[in-house]
Protein backbone atom coordinates (compact mmCIF):
# COMPACT_ATOMS: atom_id res chain seq x y z
CA UNK A 1 0.00 0.00 0.00
CA UNK A 2 2.75 2.75 0.84
CA UNK A 3 4.30 2.06 -3.19
CA UNK A 4 0.61 2.49 -4.14
CA UNK A 5 0.04 5.90 -2.57
CA UNK A 6 3.77 7.07 -3.07
CA UNK A 7 2.21 6.86 -7.07
CA UNK A 8 -1.22 8.24 -7.01
CA UNK A 9 -2.37 11.48 -7.93
CA UNK A 10 -6.01 11.26 -7.26
CA UNK A 11 -7.44 10.38 -3.41
CA UNK A 12 -9.06 7.36 -4.97
CA UNK A 13 -8.03 4.35 -6.31
CA UNK A 14 -9.93 1.75 -7.18
CA UNK A 15 -8.03 -2.18 -7.48
CA UNK A 16 -8.95 -5.68 -8.43
CA UNK A 17 -7.27 -8.89 -9.18
CA UNK A 18 -6.47 -10.37 -5.45
CA UNK A 19 -9.77 -11.27 -5.17
CA UNK A 20 -9.97 -10.02 -1.78
CA UNK A 21 -12.12 -6.89 -0.55
CA UNK A 22 -9.99 -4.40 1.55
CA UNK A 23 -10.09 -0.48 2.27
CA UNK A 24 -7.22 0.77 3.04
CA UNK A 25 -6.47 4.69 3.93
CA UNK A 26 -3.49 6.88 4.17
CA UNK A 27 -2.10 7.91 7.81
CA UNK A 28 0.72 9.97 9.19
CA UNK A 29 1.58 6.91 10.72
CA UNK A 30 1.04 5.15 7.66
CA UNK A 31 -1.89 3.01 5.84
CA UNK A 32 -4.18 1.24 7.88
CA UNK A 33 -6.31 -1.44 6.68
CA UNK A 34 -10.40 -0.50 7.82
CA UNK A 35 -13.55 -3.25 7.77
CA UNK A 36 -14.91 -3.27 4.41
CA UNK A 37 -17.95 -5.42 5.48
CA UNK A 38 -20.69 -6.38 2.86
CA UNK A 39 -24.17 -4.28 3.09
CA UNK A 40 -21.84 -1.46 4.82
CA UNK A 41 -21.63 2.45 3.43
CA UNK A 42 -18.52 3.52 4.36
CA UNK A 43 -18.29 7.47 4.16
CA UNK A 44 -15.05 8.55 2.24
CA UNK A 45 -13.07 11.54 3.86
CA UNK A 46 -10.62 13.82 2.59
CA UNK A 47 -7.63 11.27 2.99
CA UNK A 48 -6.30 9.45 0.13
CA UNK A 49 -7.91 5.55 -0.04
CA UNK A 50 -7.40 2.83 -2.04
CA UNK A 51 -9.83 -0.15 -2.22
CA UNK A 52 -10.98 -3.59 -3.59
CA UNK A 53 -14.47 -4.30 -3.29
CA UNK A 54 -13.66 -7.97 -3.93
CA UNK A 55 -14.42 -10.63 -6.79
CA UNK A 56 -17.13 -11.54 -8.73
CA UNK A 57 -15.69 -14.32 -10.71
CA UNK A 58 -13.77 -16.28 -8.10
CA UNK A 59 -14.13 -15.06 -4.33
CA UNK A 60 -10.78 -16.12 -2.35
CA UNK A 61 -12.00 -14.72 1.26
CA UNK A 62 -14.50 -18.36 1.99
CA UNK A 63 -17.55 -16.34 0.97
CA UNK A 64 -18.35 -18.22 -2.55
CA UNK A 65 -20.49 -15.29 -3.31
CA UNK A 66 -19.49 -12.42 -5.95
CA UNK A 67 -18.71 -8.91 -4.39
CA UNK A 68 -19.24 -5.40 -5.48
CA UNK A 69 -18.73 -2.04 -4.56
CA UNK A 70 -20.70 1.54 -5.68
CA UNK A 71 -19.17 4.44 -5.44
CA UNK A 72 -21.35 7.10 -5.21
CA UNK A 73 -20.28 11.08 -5.08
CA UNK A 74 -23.57 13.09 -6.19
CA UNK A 75 -21.30 15.74 -7.67
CA UNK A 76 -18.67 15.75 -4.99
CA UNK A 77 -15.77 15.11 -7.06
CA UNK A 78 -13.88 12.72 -5.29
CA UNK A 79 -15.57 12.91 -1.71
CA UNK A 80 -18.49 10.49 -1.47
CA UNK A 81 -19.18 7.15 0.02
CA UNK A 82 -18.53 3.26 -0.99
CA UNK A 83 -21.00 0.80 -0.57
CA UNK A 84 -20.01 -3.12 -0.76
CA UNK A 85 -22.69 -5.61 -1.37
CA UNK A 86 -23.10 -9.37 -2.30
CA UNK A 87 -25.41 -11.54 -4.81
CA UNK A 88 -26.79 -14.77 -5.02
CA UNK A 89 -25.87 -16.36 -8.39
CA UNK A 90 -26.47 -20.11 -9.73
CA UNK A 91 -23.12 -21.97 -8.72
CA UNK A 92 -24.09 -25.30 -9.66
CA UNK A 93 -24.96 -24.41 -13.53
CA UNK A 94 -21.77 -22.27 -13.50
CA UNK A 95 -19.55 -25.21 -12.43
CA UNK A 96 -21.33 -27.56 -14.89
CA UNK A 97 -20.46 -24.89 -17.90
CA UNK A 98 -16.77 -24.79 -16.61
CA UNK A 99 -17.13 -28.82 -16.88
CA UNK A 100 -18.15 -28.81 -20.09
CA UNK A 101 -15.77 -26.17 -21.16
CA UNK A 102 -12.64 -28.69 -19.96
CA UNK A 103 -12.01 -26.12 -17.26
CA UNK A 104 -9.37 -27.10 -14.51
CA UNK A 105 -11.20 -29.33 -11.24
CA UNK A 106 -9.65 -26.98 -8.88
CA UNK A 107 -11.48 -23.83 -10.62
CA UNK A 108 -14.82 -25.26 -10.39
CA UNK A 109 -14.62 -26.54 -7.30
CA UNK A 110 -12.80 -23.49 -5.24
CA UNK A 111 -16.30 -21.76 -6.55
CA UNK A 112 -18.50 -23.53 -3.50
CA UNK A 113 -15.95 -22.52 -0.93
CA UNK A 114 -14.73 -19.49 -2.14
CA UNK A 115 -10.93 -19.57 -1.96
Amino acid sequence: AVATFGRLTTRMCLVGHSHLPFLCRENREGPSFVSFAEDQSFELDDRRWIANPGSVGQPRDYDPRPSYAIFSNNGRGEEGCLERHRVEYDRAETQRKMRDAGLPRNLIDRLDHGV
